[in-house]
């Protein structure tokens, strides 16, 4: 189960039983576990300690997920920024990343955003979807109720 995962994780990091090669894994491993349990601020700090241990697109990406999810959308757009400098093909981090640009009303940032995550993965549907969302006029859906 996720909990007792958990707790073997965080035993054995605090134990130092794992080589510093494998500590940026067992850290992002522990914010994943955190995550699903629930424990937003614990997830946070076991991923920001694998950022420490070993910069991580993946861990960038994770904490941008849990950022956005917590509302902190400065802080997730700037983990997903580093997800893609790290790993330009993560289509998971544009499309995201163009998701928190869309609810901002940037969007024609997020419009960038989707076609970067389409380019990296052409059978991203969200991303397809997100971009004709983007693309449609704005007054669209008013026009369509009259």
């Amino acid at each position: 189960d996720v909990e007792r995962g958990a707790i073997a994780l965080r035993a054995a990091i605090q134990r130092n039983e794992i080589g510093i090669a494998h500590t940026s894994d067992a850290h992002g491993n522990l914010g994943t576990a955190l995550s699903m349990m629930g424990r937003q601020d614990e997830a946070a700090a076991a991923y920001v300690a694998s950022l420490k241990a070993r910069p991580s697109a993946l861990t960038h990406y994770n904490l941008g997920i849990l950022l956005g999810d917590t509302l902190r959308v400065a802080e997730a757009e700037a983990h997903y920024q580093a997800a893609i400098q790290l790993d330009p093909g993560l289509e998971g981090a544009h499309n995201n990343l163009g998701l928190l640009q869309a609810n901002s009303g940037r969007r024609d940032e997020a419009g960038e955003s989707f076609r970067r995550a389409i380019a990296a993965n052409p059978q991203h549907a969200h991303a397809f979807n997100n971009l004709a969302n983007i693309l449609r006029r704005p007054d669209a859906d008013e026009a369509a109720l009259r």
